[in-house]
């Protein structure tokens, strides 16, 4: 893994302001900068829709990269019986009337 420095310009930070990242790669650590940034925040910008251009840097070179980095929430369901079923029987469908 490699430690990297993120920031965001448009939210007025410098690379004095970078967070430091480990990640494998410089889109690993665009990534998880947004993902701590969004929780930090609490306002999920990010994860709701927008997008946002962060400047990426290993912490032991000077090249820079611009990604745009954006997300999306994803709904999660997941049903359990509400009583235990005898001898491990599935719930049936309701007849349909």
């Amino acid at each position: 893994m490699t430690t990297y420095l993120v920031w965001c310009p448009e939210y007025g930070q410098s690379e004095d302001d970078a967070r430091r990242v480990n990640a494998w790669d410089a889109n690993a650590a665009a990534c998880e900068w947004a993902e701590w940034y969004d929780a930090r925040s609490a306002d999920y910008l990010i994860v709701g829709g927008s997008e946002v251009t962060v400047v990426v840097r290993a912490a032991n070179k000077p090249e820079e990269w611009r990604l745009i980095v954006s997300g999306e929430s994803v709904a999660h369901y997941r049903a359990r019986g509400a009583v235990a079923h005898p001898m491990g029987k599935e719930p049936q469908p309701a007849a349909k009337e």
